[in-house]
C-alpha cells in the first residue's frame, strides 16, 4: 500500500515545475517526520501510563508492609521490601521524563523565582570541574509560572546538554575560561518569528556554553527524538522533552550554534498568571464510605487495604458502568476513580454522579496525568491524583482535608 502511494505521489510531482517539486518534498517529508514522532510519544505515553499503574501498586504495598505489617516482619523481610521500593523510586524518575515528553505529567503551575531553582540545578550537575557555572543577576528578577518540577527539569536538559558540549572539547582546546551561563529578560515576540512562536510576551531564559558546537546537520536535528551525537552515553531525549514542557506552556525553545564556540539555547514561556479552575470543596463533609473504581484489580487490592486500615468502609467497582451502579445504590461519601476504563470512562462516570449530585466528592486518579489547575477535562472533579500516588501521604492527607473543608 505504502509503495504504490509513493508511486502515485511520484507521478503528480512529475507535472509539477521543479521548484514546486522540491517544495512539495520537503513539506511531505516534514509531514512523515512529524507524524513519525507523533506516533511515538503516543506508545511512549502508553507505557508510561502501564508503568505508573504498576509504580502505584508497588509503592502502595510496599508502604503498607513496613507500616501496617511491620510488626510480623523479619529484619530480613523488612529489607527486601525496602529493597523494592527503592528499585521502584528508582524507575519514578525515566517514567517521568517520559511524562514530561507525552504531556502525560499533572502539572501545577505556581509563581516560581528561576534564580533559586538555577543555583539548586546547576549546583547538582556532576563532573563540572574546570567549568565555570554562572547565574546571572537577571534571574534574580524572574517569576515565571510553571510546575516547580518542570522548571528544574527544563534547566536540568538543557544545562546538561550545555555542560556535555564543554567537556567534549578537546584538551588541547582547554582554556580555563569554559563556561555554563544562564541568564533571563522578558521579551516580546513579533509574528514571523523564525521559532514559529504565537506573538505575546515571553519570558527568556537562556544557557550559553562555549563548548564544541554543532554542524549544522546536528543543529538542525537536535529536536528528533533519539537523535543523539553522544555515542552510547546519549539516549537522544534532553531537547524534546525540553521543548514539550516550553510548549506545555505556550512557548517553545530556539536554539543556535557555532562549530567550535558554543551553544545558545533559549527557553520561552508565555507571561501568564496562575488560574486554578479546580472544583473546589465547599465546608467540612462526612466522609466514612469510599468508593474506588479502577480496572487494574492490584490497584482496587491497594485503595481497598489502605483506606480500610485507616478506618474506612470501602466499595469496590471494576470499570465505570459497574461504579455507577454501586454509586445509585451505595451513595458513598466520596468516590475515587480511574480515567481510563472499559464500558465507561471515569469522565462519563463524573457526568452521571454531578447530574445526580452535583455537591459529589469525584477525584480523578490516573496514570497519564493532565493539569488539574488549568485542563478543562478535569475542571469538575474534586482533585485529580498523578499515579504513582502514596496511599499515607498523599490520598489520607487529602480526605482528611476534604472532612475539615481545608483548601486543597
Amino acid at each position: 500500500m505504502a509503495s504504490e502511494l509513493d508511486k502515485k505521489t511520484e507521478d503528480f510531482l512529475q507535472v509539477l515545475p521543479d521548484q514546486r517539486r522540491d517544495d512539495f518534498r520537503a513539506h511531505l517529508a516534514e509531514m512523515r517526520r512529524v507524524a513519525a514522532r507523533e506516533a511515538t510519544i503516543q506508545t511512549t505515553g502508553g507505557i508510561a501510563h502501564e508503568v505508573n499503574n504498576a509504580l502505584n501498586v508497588i509503592r502502595g504495598f510496599t508502604d503498607l508492609l513496613l507500616t501496617d505489617y511491620r510488626d510480623g516482619l523479619s529484619e530480613k523481610q523488612i529489607q527486601y521490601i525496602k529493597t523494592i521500593a527503592q528499585e521502584g523510586t528508582r524507575l519514578e524518575e525515566p517514567t517521568r521524563r517520559i511524562q514530561f515528553l507525552t504531556d502525560g505529567y499533572a502539572s501545577q503551575p505556581a509563581p516560581i523565582g528561576l534564580y533559586a531553582v538555577a543555583q539548586e540545578v546547576f549546583g547538582k550537575f556532576k563532573s563540572t570541574k574546570g567549568i565555570n557555572m554562572i547565574v546571572d543577576d537577571s534571574c534574580k528578577n524572574c517569576t515565571v509560572n510553571i510546575d516547580p518540577l518542570e522548571l528544574s527539569q527544563l534547566i536540568h536538559e538543557v544545562g546538561l546538554n550545555a555542560v556535555e558540549a564543554v567537556h567534549r572539547k578537546e584538551v588541547a582546546n582547554l582554556t580555563g575560561d569554559e563556561y555554563v551561563k544562564i541568564s533571563a529578560e522578558p521579551c516580546t515576540i513579533e509574528a514571523g518569528h523564525p521559532g514559529r512562536f504565537d506573538p505575546g510576551n515571553y519570558t527568556g531564559i537562556t544557557i550559553e556554553d562555549n563548548g564544541v558546537g554543532m554542524i549544522e546537520e546536528n543543529l538542525n536535528r537536535v529536536f528528533d527524538l533519539f537523535y543523539t551525537t553522544k555515542n552510547s552515553s546519549g539516549k537522544g531525549l534532553g531537547l524534546p522533552i525540553a521543548r514539550s514542557i516550553a510548549q506545555r506552556y505556550g512557548g517553545g525553545i530556539a536554539v543556535t550554534s557555532e562549530t567550535n564556540s558554543g551553544t545558545t539555547t533559549t527557553i520561552y514561556l508565555r507571561q501568564t498568571t496562575a488560574e486554578t479552575t479546580i472544583t473546589a470543596p465547599t465546608g467540612p463533609r462526612d466522609i466514612s464510605r469510599i468508593l474506588v473504581v479502577d480496572d487494574e484489580p492490584p490497584i482496587i487490592d491497594l485503595m481497598s487495604q489502605g483506606l480500610s486500615c485507616a478506618g474506612y468502609e470501602v466499595l469496590k467497582a471494576s470499570d465505570g458502568q459497574e461504579g455507577w451502579e454501586v454509586y445509585q445504590q451505595e451513595s458513598p461519601d466520596l468516590t475515587i476513580t480511574d480515567i481510563m476504563m472499559p464500558r465507561m470512562n471515569g469522565f462519563e462516570l463524573r457526568e452521571k454522579i454531578r447530574e445526580k449530585d452535583p455537591d459529589a466528592l469525584v477525584i480523578a486518579a490516573t496514570g497519564f496525568g493532565s493539569d488539574p489547575n488549568s485542563d478543562a477535562k478535569f475542571s469538575d472533579f474534586t482533585y485529580c491524583l498523578a499515579k504513582p500516588f502514596q496511599l499515607r501521604k498523599t490520598v489520607l492527607p487529602l480526605i482528611e482535608k476534604l472532612k475539615t473543608g481545608e483548601p486543597l
